[in-house]
């Protein structure tokens, strides 16, 4: 399907959501078949027992669907690549990891839905502001399984998969840092993370590693210099652990080092998260690529 075309098709789709009748019944749909998502405790046993991980979050999606993001351009090969790990169904020691459709209260009246539809006009086509949800009308996550459900249900096969939050604050509200902590105990690590970007060592949450090592890469479009950085990562020996934090591109370079015969662990802001959960740092979502705040 033409790009344009699609991003025009889930506009309207997204529009059309805000009818309750349509969007409530797309909610019970879903649920209704949903895959299985392990919990973040079975999720981190998985992990600590040599699983690599490559998780879709609601970025990877906006990708797939024709979208760029504010620190990754559309790019047709990285889509593909992408399209390529939804499809996984199962690997040795392999997750996939996707955020789970959660259910939230509603607001059935008519002046709540009224309201709604209202301020969707006002905020995404008035000023062309994305509103990410309905005035909590839906989860997160639930609002954004809804706008891309239909088109991508078919290409999600029926299997078991990780929890991508398992790189978000709630990994440390849920489970307790000397469990997470053995994911990398005693591990030679290698960092793949932007040089100058987001990402800090925090002894505290790093401090079981026997070494740590890096690998740079560009904080803004990592995948257009993706050939360099599977060469090297290739050129580490076996035993070694990544962990990275490369947006979309950590998608693919951990199903890549996967299949070479390395644990790879795609997780993302989980240092910024930490930061967050004790109150020291923003969301990283409040930070550009380059770890300042955003104005």
């Amino acid at each position: 399907m033409n790009r344009l075309f699609l991003l025009f098709v889930i506009k309207i789709w997204k529009i059309l959501l805000y009818i309750p009748l349509i969007g409530d019944r797309e909610s019970q749909r879903i649920a209704g078949v949903f895959p299985h998502i392990l919990s973040l405790d079975e999720t981190v046993d998985r992990l600590i027992h040599g699983y690599s991980i490559a998780r879709f979050g609601d970025g990877e999606i906006r990708l797939i669907l024709g979208h760029r993001l504010p620190f990754q351009r559309f790019d047709t090969l990285l889509r593909h690549r992408l399209l390529e790990i939804l499809q996984a169904v199962s690997y040795d020691r392999f997750l996939v990891g996707h955020c789970p459709f959660s259910e939230s209260p509603v607001d059935r009246s008519f002046k709540a839905s009224w309201n709604r539809f209202a301020a969707f006009i006002r905020k995404d086509i008035l000023h062309q502001k994305n509103i990410s949800r309905q005035n909590n009308r839906y989860s997160y996550y639930q609002w954004n399984w809804m706008q891309c459900w239909r088109f991508l249900e078919s290409r999600i096969p029926a299997a078991e998969y990780g929890d991508a939050q398992i790189s978000r604050m709630r990994l440390f509200q849920h489970i307790p840092l000397e469990k997470i902590r053995k994911i990398w105990q005693n591990r030679d690590v290698v960092f793949v993370v932007p040089k100058n970007g987001k990402f800090v060592f925090d002894a505290r949450l790093f401090g079981s590693v026997r070494s740590a090592e890096y690998l740079y890469i560009k904080p803004v479009n990592a995948f257009d210099d993706y050939s360099r950085i599977l060469t090297e990562a290739l050129q580490k020996e076996k035993s070694k652990l990544f962990f990275i934090a490369a947006g979309p591109t950590a998608t693919v370079l951990a199903y890549d080092l996967h299949q070479a015969g390395y644990q790879a662990l795609d997780f993302g802001h989980l240092p910024m998260c930490y930061r967050e959960f004790l109150g020291e740092a923003p969301a990283p979502e409040k930070l550009d690529a380059f770890g300042q705040i955003l104005q």
